[in-house]
C-alpha cells in the first residue's frame, strides 16, 4: 500500500485504530506535534502514538521520539506504529524505556471506499425490501402472505445487521446466512414470479459479500490476538529487566545483596517484589527518601517482612490519585 506521505498515514492509522474500539482518536498538528503523531484512548489508557512509513526497519530516533512524547502529552502507554518493522537496536531501546512496538501495520486505503460501497448496496436492499412490504399493504400486490411477509422481514432484518453490524463477526455471519434463507425462500413464493429468473441470484451477493467480511474479520481478531500475546510478552520482559535493573541501586542503598523476584502491574504505576537477606523499615525509608530526592519518578518502598519489600514506581502525573488511594 502506498502513501502520499506520512501524513497521510497518519490518519489512515487514526481511522484503523477507531475500528479497533480505541475512543477520542485525533492526529495531532503536523507542526510542534513533540513525536506523537496521534492520540487515542481504550480501556481508560492513553496512547501516545508515533506513526512511521517507512520502506527499511525503524530504528532508535523513533523510538525516543514516542519516549519524550507521551511524555509531553500525559500519556499513560508511548507507542511507534509502523508499515515494516524495527532493528534490534529499537527493539532493545523500547524495552528499557517500555515503548510499546506496532509492527505490519498497514491500514488500507480502499477499505473505507469498500464499506460505503457495501453499505450503499445493503441499503438498497432495506429499502426494496420496505417498498415490498407496503406494496403488500396498500396495493396488494404481491398478494400478501405469510412466505411474503416473511420475505419483507428477511430483506428488512438481514439489510439492518449487514449495514450496523459491519465490524462484529457474528452479526455478519448472521446477516449472511438470513440473505441466504431469503434467496431460497423467494424460489418458493410469489416474488419469484414477479422478478425476472435472471435476478433472483443478485440476492446471493450480500450473502456472498457479508460472508466474505466475516471471514476477513475473523482473520483479523486471530492476528489481532496474536498480536496482544506478543505486546504482553514484550511488556511483561520489559517490566523484568527494568525490576533486574533496579537490584544493583537497591543493593548499594541497603549494603546488601538484593534479589528480584516479580513485577505486576498496578493502577497507579508498577511495583516489583524484591528479597533479602534481612531489611529493617528505617534503611527502606532512609533509601526511599533518597531515590525520591534523586530521581525523576516517585518512588515507595514498602516492607512485607524481614526478607521481603516492594518497589512502587509511580509517574509522577500519578502521584495524587495512588497518595488518595491509600
Amino acid at each position: 500500500m502506498n502513501y502520499q506521505d506520512g501524513f497521510e498515514f497518519e490518519h489512515r492509522c487514526a481511522a484503523f485504530l477507531k475500528t479497533k474500539g480505541y475512543r477520542k482518536v485525533s492526529v495531532t498538528p503536523p507542526s510542534g506535534d513533540q513525536g506523537i503523531d496521534v492520540i487515542a484512548y481504550k480501556s481508560g489508557v492513553k496512547y501516545g502514538i508515533q506513526c512511521k512509513y517507512y520502506s527499511a526497519p525503524v530504528g532508535n530516533k523513533a523510538v525516543q521520539e514516542a519516549y519524550s512524547g507521551a511524555r509531553f502529552y500525559d500519556c499513560d502507554r508511548a507507542v511507534v506504529m509502523t508499515n515494516h518493522t524495527f532493528t534490534k537496536a529499537a527493539r532493545e531501546l523500547a524495552d528499557k524505556l517500555e515503548v510499546e512496538l506496532w509492527e505490519h501495520c498497514s491500514p488500507g486505503r480502499e477499505t473505507g471506499k469498500f464499506r460505503k460501497l457495501i453499505h450503499a448496496f445493503l441499503f438498497l436492499f432495506l429499502l426494496a425490501g420496505i417498498a415490498a412490504g407496503a406494496s403488500m399493504q396498500i396495493f396488494q400486490y404481491p398478494k400478501p402472505s405469510l412466505l411474503n411477509y416473511l420475505d419483507v422481514f428477511l430483506a428488512v432484518t438481514a439489510s439492518l445487521l449487514g449495514i450496523f453490524g459491519w465490524r462484529f463477526l457474528s452479526l455478519n455471519l448472521l446477516s449472511g446466512a438470513l440473505y441466504l434463507i431469503l434467496f431460497f425462500l423467494l424460489l418458493f413464493s410469489g416474488a419469484a414470479k414477479i422478478l425476472p429468473s435472471e435476478v433472483l441470484p443478485v440476492f446471493l451477493l450480500p450473502a456472498v459479500l457479508l460472508s466474505g467480511h466475516a471471514i476477513f474479520l475473523q482473520r483479523q481478531k486471530s492476528s489481532d490476538s496474536d498480536g496482544q500475546d506478543s505486546t504482553d510478552h514484550q511488556r511483561a520482559l520489559s517490566n523484568q529487566n527494568t525490576g533486574k535493573a533496579y537490584t544493583r541501586l537497591l543493593s548499594q542503598g541497603l549494603r546488601s545483596k538484593v534479589q528480584f523476584l516479580s513485577s505486576e502491574e498496578a493502577d497507579y504505576g508498577k511495583k516489583f517484589l524484591y528479597h533479602i537477606d534481612e531489611c529493617s523499615a528505617k534503611d527502606l525509608a532512609l533509601l526511599e527518601k533518597e531515590m525520591n530526592r534523586s530521581m525523576k519518578d516517585h518512588y515507595r518502598l514498602q516492607r512485607i517482612n524481614n526478607s521481603q519489600f516492594y518497589l512502587h514506581r509511580i509517574p509522577k502525573k500519578n502521584k495524587k490519585n495512588q497518595d488518595s488511594s491509600d
